[in-house]
């Protein structure tokens, strides 16, 4: 029989950034905290057939934080 369509499951993924406006030595200023990916969800691209699964393309995205300040002039 024919193989079916290759699925692609990217996982759900979840961000958080958060800016803040400051005051420092007179100066203003943007904090910035932004967390991306905060599940850890991977990504895969797969057929599936009779209870197997064959992988195509599959790797961990992984999490990334980001502190930033950023000065303006």
């Amino acid at each position: 029989g024919s193989w079916p369509d290759v699925r692609e499951s990217p996982g759900m993924r979840v961000d958080f950034v958060a800016r803040e406006a400051v005051s420092l030595f007179n100066q203003s200023m943007e904090l910035k905290l932004e967390v991306r990916n905060i599940f850890a969800q991977g990504y895969s691209e797969f057929q599936k057939r009779e209870g197997n699964r064959i992988y195509y393309n599959k790797y961990d995205v992984g999490t990334s934080v980001a502190l930033s300040l950023n000065l303006m002039f």
